[in-house]
């Protein structure tokens, strides 16, 4: 039950990474978005913004989600069990591919975007 929105502009022949590395790149991303947003409670609203395209030179995955106004525990088994490993990921894989990962939370909203680039 949350809203998802998405704007996929990709042409595949494009994507400078391989179908294994996209796949651990987008589940990551997606599963950490999906556990943020459960553990918001009402009032507070959901959603998850997915943006995925490939420009001229870059190949973009962009990410936004609502996000916990009140913070988290952080010594809340569940919560740590389940943030922190997949980002790690995210981050080797973008390396490896001489790209960014960038991120920014803010007080209802979490932020993440891959941009690679894309070599001819």
């Amino acid at each position: 039950h949350i809203p998802c929105e998405t704007d996929i502009r990709v042409n595949a022949e494009r994507i400078p990474v391989d179908d294994y590395s996209l796949c651990i790149l987008l589940g990551n991303l997606l599963d950490n978005s999906i556990q943020e947003c459960r553990g918001i409670r009402p009032p507070h609203s959901l959603f998850i913004n997915i943006s995925i395209f490939t420009s001229g030179t870059e190949f973009v995955i962009h990410i936004t989600n609502s996000s916990n106004p009140e913070g988290h525990d952080k010594n809340d088994f569940e919560y740590t069990l389940y943030h922190g490993y997949g980002i790690e990921n995210v981050k080797k894989i973008t390396k490896e591919f001489d790209g960014t990962y960038m991120f920014n939370q803010e007080k209802s909203t979490y932020e993440s975007a891959v941009i690679i680039p894309i070599i001819e």
